[in-house]
């Protein structure tokens, strides 16, 4: 089994992350999925964006939860990063328009009142597969939400470390809440009999942030099912060196 390579936010150390900059260049290099962060807007639209307010990626304190959709896509963000010299933060629906047939998105829900409907509403019009979508989150009960708004779209848990449970706790209760995967920070210290347990217990198991490539083709070989990535193309060709 090989793992899926999953561009974080895109290709974000080459373009402003959760841009579609940086989704476009994902595709480009190969990627099987891009995982992006989910936010909702003043007038109830899916946005794409990791914080709460644009500090970081445009340089203003305004709140994501305070704009309305027509004006947060105009903020620049990302600062001319890279080669892009001018994005925007883009809506969920602008995004999954882009992706390409068989690829894979995996969505992180942040926060906001509705955001599970607001996800589903915009899947709902979208051409995608269900089996191309993965819904994750910190939050287990929210992701739990996602899994009964949407029973045939894959979850997953997303979970930091250290964590206030080890692993066994951990797929017990992913498999008491019905959800399908765990996606564990990649400071887990796993082992191959640790990811058989997970695949034992019906739950699939996706690592983040992996950018070392040593410990990419480590979790690789222990057979993870995805591999969550800021440098897309030099892990895959780490991973699957090709073949002379």
């Amino acid at each position: 089994m090989k793992p899926l390579i999953i561009a974080h936010r895109g290709a974000s150390a080459e373009a402003p992350e959760n841009t579609l900059a940086a989704f476009r260049l994902a595709w480009e290099q190969g990627a099987d999925a891009v995982e992006m962060d989910l936010r909702m807007t003043r007038d109830n639209q899916v946005a794409v964006i990791h914080d709460a307010d644009l500090r970081r990626v445009a340089g203003n304190a305004h709140k994501v939860a305070a704009l309305d959709a027509v004006d947060l896509v105009q903020i620049q963000t990302g600062l001319g990063r890279g080669s892009a010299k001018h994005t925007t933060v883009p809506l969920l629906a602008q995004v999954l328009r882009e992706v390409p047939k068989g690829r894979r998105v995996f969505l992180e829900l942040k926060a906001g009142a509705g955001l599970v409907e607001g996800v589903r509403q915009v899947l709902e019009a979208s051409w995608l597969d269900p089996e191309q979508v993965v819904i994750i989150g910190f939050d287990h009960a929210l992701v739990q939400q996602a899994r009964e708004a949407m029973p045939v779209v894959e979850t997953a848990w997303v979970v930091d470390y250290p964590s206030i449970w080890n692993l066994t706790h951990l797929i017990k209760l992913a498999v008491s809440h019905r959800i399908g995967g765990l996606d564990l920070r990649v400071d887990w210290p796993l082992t191959e009999p640790d990811v058989a347990r997970a695949h034992e217990a019906g739950l699939k198991l996706y690592i983040w942030t992996v950018d070392d490539l040593v410990r990419a083709r480590e979790l690789a070989a222990m057979r993870v099912n995805g591999l969550t990535t800021n440098i897309p193309e030099r892990l895959r060709r780490a991973v699957f060196p090709p073949s002379r």
